[in-house]
């Protein structure tokens, strides 16, 4: 590989395997052969010890099939990792099989084949997660992937499932199953010098899949009825973290024009500059926190020339779709900035933060300090408008099996059903689809995120929602002045709700920073 491709950044990116390019199969195929291994003495004379080798028509023979698909890494548009796989469904449920991975020897050790194989094993809600292999680093991924141990017995329990799925895959020949070992004839000859010694350091002498027969590889899966291993507890704080580091990256592959919360920016904007009317106060120009995809940034653009609006939103891809929307607009700007650091350029005559820009962040600390931005980039006697999520709602509608001690008994966690809500609909106030953390009062979802061309993922998302009280108190430790604090829905803000109405799934306030004395 060229010394100039190691500097670029590594883009992910999944697609179904039929609609890969000729050039990226080119760039699979040499990737493979280049990189996998050897074969070993069994594979005859003319082969042992020369390079494993897959060429172009072989990938379009065998994986260029439905419900085949493929996780690519790249550098400059070059793949130096590749991972295909096959997603069945049975009885309702998703089954995987992971059937060939590969890291250019350049990018070894730096977590890339790590992180392909928990973009497909990551799911939660399916029913089971595998792949037959000669290398044990993999098997310790699928555990820690799926938090359960591959066990021969869990293997033997399902091998009707199993072998249902090897029925689609062109490399299973036979099965070598019973409750001391698991592995599958593949007639793969690869070289496994020094396996032995490598299966001893990553499993301490705690391997259980057996050893390897000439031309078998190891048949390791694990299944959803299976028990969670500790690992899950003890990770517990990491997986969270690991998620909302993420954060940017879910909110820039939302479908918020796809979401109907999201279809009523006309009328809101209209109550925003009814209500400014209402309290004689001209706008000249207009801060927008969290400005997403510019919806309202826009439409105040479009309608009031003669305002000067700026949208800030810390997702560079929401940004993108933004600048996009806005381009024949002179009196409009975004920029890509963290609404708790951006720093004042200019004040502002009023200032958005709407659909729960605070409370993203679990961390309170992080909502007071967006609040205290918005003051600072007010001018005196300027106005805010903030919405946050109902949290008093979000308590109505729980299922009382998802309250509880989450950060102490993860299991509330593990059991809560995962969905696309975030991507898809934005009803985050689906029962069935959140838990209440009685220590934090955080609320938690498991959100996936597929089909858009980027890697499969699930994240665990925490937001924080507020009480009415709560929420002044909050709008006026930095200052503000409330107007109006009311339960409302989307489009509808001029209908104050009762707390619990369905309906009621927003708290908007109207606040005022205090006019300079004379």
């Amino acid at each position: 590989m060229p010394k100039s491709s190691k500097k670029g950044k590594i883009l992910y990116k999944a697609k179904k395997a039929t609609d890969m390019s000729l050039r990226e199969l080119e760039q699979c195929s040499e990737l493979f052969s280049e990189n996998y291994g050897k074969y070993s003495e069994y594979a005859g004379e003319e082969k042992a010890g020369h390079k494993v080798r897959m060429s172009v028509p072989y990938y379009e023979r065998h994986y260029m099939a439905d419900d085949h698909y493929v996780a690519l890494a790249k550098v400059n548009s070059k793949v130096i990792a590749h991972a295909f796989y096959v997603r069945k469904t049975i009885d309702g449920r998703s089954i995987t099989w992971v059937l060939q991975l590969v890291v250019h020897e350049s990018y070894r050790g730096k977590g890339i084949g790590s992180r392909l194989l928990h973009s497909i094993w990551g799911f939660s809600n399916d029913c089971a997660w595998g792949l037959a292999t000669a290398n044990p680093l993999t098997v310790k991924t699928l555990e820690s992937a799926t938090f359960r141990e591959v066990l021969p017995s869990e293997i033997s329990k399902h091998i009707k499932d199993i072998k249902w799925l090897g029925s689609k895959i062109h490399f299973v020949k036979d099965y070598l199953v019973d409750e001391e070992r698991s592995m599958v004839n593949t007639e793969f000859f690869v070289d496994l010098q020094g396996i032995e010694k490598l299966t001893r350091s990553v499993f301490n002498g705690n391997w259980k899949l057996g050893n390897l027969l000439p031309g078998y590889e190891w048949l390791a899966f694990t299944f959803d009825d299976q028990p969670v291993h500790e690992g899950y507890e003890k990770n517990f704080m990491n997986i969270i973290q690991f998620s909302e580091q993420r954060l940017r990256d879910a909110y820039g592959r939302m479908k918020v024009r796809d979401q109907p919360w999201a279809h009523h920016t006309g009328e809101e904007v209209a109550h925003i500059f009814k209500t400014m009317e209402r309290l004689g106060t001209d706008v000249r120009n207009v801060i927008d926190f969290g400005c997403g995809e510019g919806r309202h940034s826009v439409e105040i653009a479009s309608k009031y020339s003669e305002i000067k609006v700026r949208g800030v939103d810390f997702s560079a891809a929401s940004i993108r779709t933004a600048k996009a929307r806005a381009k024949k607009l002179s009196n409009v700007s975004f920029s890509v900035a963290d609404c708790r650091k951006i720093r004042r350029h200019s004040k502002y005559d009023l200032a958005l933060c709407l659909y729960d820009v605070v409370g993203s962040f679990p961390d309170e600390k992080d909502n007071m300090r967006i609040v205290s931005n918005l003051y600072d980039h007010l001018v005196p006697g300027g106005y805010m408008f903030m919405s946050v999520m109902n949290m008093e709602l979000t308590e109505h509608l729980a299922h009382p099996n998802n309250i509880g001690p989450i950060s102490r008994d993860p299991k509330i966690l593990f059991d809560l059903e995962a969905g696309d809500i975030m991507q898809r609909t934005g009803n985050v106030f689906d029962p069935d689809h959140y838990a209440i953390d009685t220590v934090t009062g955080l609320v938690f979802r498991k959100e996936q995120f597929h089909g858009d061309g980027k890697l499969s993922v699930e994240y665990v998302i925490r937001d924080k929602r507020y009480r009415r009280a709560e929420l002044e108190g909050l709008i006026a430790d930095r200052g503000f002045e409330i107007i109006t604090c009311e339960y409302v829905q989307a489009g509808r803000w001029d209908e104050p709700l009762t707390p619990t109405d369905i309906k009621a799934k927003e708290i908007l306030v109207v606040a005022r920073k205090p006019p300079a004395h004379p």
